[in-house]
């Protein structure tokens, strides 16, 4: 089977990958368990005019390593092999787009992320994957 987690550091996302493993070990086959992280640098775009193209993709990438590194540290504890991709781009469209190309079997992700202002009730990046993914989708709280 095939996981998709789609994280942003947020508890939700966290609380997504916990399931995951857990229904990936009630399936009792081998699993894939892959984490997603995706920045959008649109709000960047005149940072780049100082740094550079490569240095704000850096920057985006640490970022992604830090909101990351809860759950890899906690897969390492529970021995659990994840894969870890870094992608940046319009965060809903980009995640969209690795399903297509991915196809994985589920795709789990929080209910509301790291966005405060957006998660009034639905996270709005939530709502899109789930609405539009040809893979299911769980939504995690």
């Amino acid at each position: 089977m095939k996981f998709l987690i789609p994280t942003d550091g947020s508890d939700a996302s966290f609380a997504a990958l916990k399931e995951a493993v857990m229904l990936a070990k009630k399936f009792q086959e081998p699993s894939e368990i892959t984490l997603l992280s995706v920045h959008d640098d649109i709000g960047l775009i005149h940072v780049r005019n100082y740094l550079g193209k490569k240095e704000l993709q850096e920057y985006l990438r640490n970022i992604s390593e830090t909101e990351m590194a809860r759950a890899t540290r906690w897969a390492l504890k529970m021995e659990v092999d994840i894969k870890k991709v870094i992608k940046v781009g319009h965060v809903s469209d980009t995640i969209l787009s690795y399903i297509e190309k991915t196809k994985p079997d589920f795709v789990v992700m929080g209910s509301k992320g790291r966005s405060g202002l957006m998660d009034v009730l639905l996270g709005s990046v939530a709502q899109r994957v789930a609405s539009k993914s040809a893979s299911p989708v769980l939504l995690v709280k």
